[in-house]
């Protein structure tokens, strides 16, 4: 009988198990952010729904239509519902990627946005885009505050990861839509 419901117990546990979920590569990128930032004295990012989106619209964008060898990875393609542009990577075009959270996501983020992004050949981790932006100094200042970056306050973080890139876009305005929506899976983080 002891044995039984050892048994018992022990399926019941391993399905539990199973049943619970790891968060999504985006959900534990956004942790590893703020974890990285809180590891040097930096106060947690919000997490923006706008940003998000915006982040998740340039990441299949950037899938399906790679930029030109002259344009960076901040530059956006014809194919969508937004302005078009190459991104030359002496950042002479920063207007292109700074306005368009405002472009997209319209009233609900009214502010700048700025992002960094990462890519990799094959199937990209938060560990890898960690280790990405952690290695590049440009990256790494957005992320901690430094250089250009000093003194900003981040208020608001989205973030997207489905496939070869990894993208973060840091808002100097609280999102609007953080504060009328819940936070989903950006609130239980271990």
């Amino acid at each position: 009988m002891g044995a039984l419901l050892l048994c018992a117990a022990a399926m019941l546990c391993a399905g539990a198990s199973a049943g619970a979920q790891r968060p999504d590569p985006a959900t534990r990128l956004f942790a590893m952010l703020n974890a990285y930032r809180a590891e040097h004295g930096l106060a947690e990012v919000q997490h923006s729904p706008n940003l998000s989106r915006v982040a998740r619209l340039h990441v299949d964008d950037l899938e399906f239509s790679p930029p030109a060898a002259h344009c960076s990875p901040h530059s956006w393609s014809t194919r969508g519902q937004w302005s078009a542009c190459c991104y030359p990577r002496d950042h002479s075009q920063a207007q292109c990627m700074w306005n368009k959270p405002r472009e997209i996501a319209g009233r609900d983020y009214p502010g700048y946005g700025f992002e960094i992004v990462c890519h990799h050949p094959r199937r990209m981790t938060p560990e890898i885009a960690m280790a990405c932006w952690s290695a590049s100094g440009p990256h790494l200042q957005v992320i901690l505050n430094r250089g250009h970056w000093t003194g900003v306050a981040w208020k608001a973080l989205g973030v997207e990861m489905p496939e070869h890139y990894a993208i973060a876009w840091f808002g100097r305005e609280t999102d609007r839509a953080s504060k009328t929506k819940p936070a989903g899976p950006y609130a239980a983080l271990p």
